[in-house]
């Protein structure tokens, strides 16, 4: 781990982030251009089932409220998101690219959530309708890369967490011990 942080490991973790950035920016919404060239996006707005338009929930409201907060409070206290910003040239560019990502998240959240309404409506029967809208309207070539992004990214995320935690050991533990036997000048 050390010498994974030592030899560029942020620096790689950033460099695929945005390759997977780039294919799925390509690729999710491309769904939603062959759904709705194919089937209509008026004819399946039509068919989308009654539970998945209505303002009707099953949930409480503080339980929706309780989704939000951990949902907000487990982003926002991810390590890899500290790298990010402290790999920052300074600064400014740290704010200007959270709040750039930030707007696309909304843009984002909001195709992603559509191809998932508009697929539950062509797929009832589906136990996962966004892979399933994934295989039936991307080209085959396209799909194998999206599905190998997918794992990449689950794989990614625990590797952006073993790079947070070795720059940890590296910095606050091994340099202090090195420096003074456990002397925290340097501890975060």
């Amino acid at each position: 781990m050390i010498a994974y942080t030592t030899y560029g490991g942020i620096k790689v973790d950033i460099i695929t982030d945005v390759i997977h950035f780039a294919i799925m920016a390509v690729a999710i919404p491309s769904i939603l251009i062959f759904m709705g060239a194919e089937k209509g996006i008026g004819n399946m707005i039509q068919q989308i089932p009654e539970k998945l338009s209505s303002s009707s929930s099953n949930f409480s409201q503080i339980a929706i409220l309780g989704l939000m907060l951990s949902f907000f409070l487990g982003e926002t206290l991810i390590p890899s998101y500290t790298n990010r910003a402290l790999a920052a040239k300074n600064e400014q560019h740290a704010k200007s690219g959270f709040l750039k990502a930030g707007m696309f998240t909304i843009a984002w959240f909001l195709v992603c959530a559509s191809v998932g309404v508009l697929s539950s409506s062509q797929f009832p029967n589906s136990q996962n309708v966004y892979l399933t809208a994934i295989k039936e309207y991307l080209p085959i070539g396209m799909y194998g890369l999206v599905v190998a992004v997918l794992v990449n990214i689950v794989m990614k995320s625990q590797d952006s967490l073993l790079n947070a935690a070795s720059v940890a050991l590296n910095n606050d533990l091994l340099g202090n011990y090195e420096k003074g036997k456990g002397e925290s000048s340097k501890a975060l």
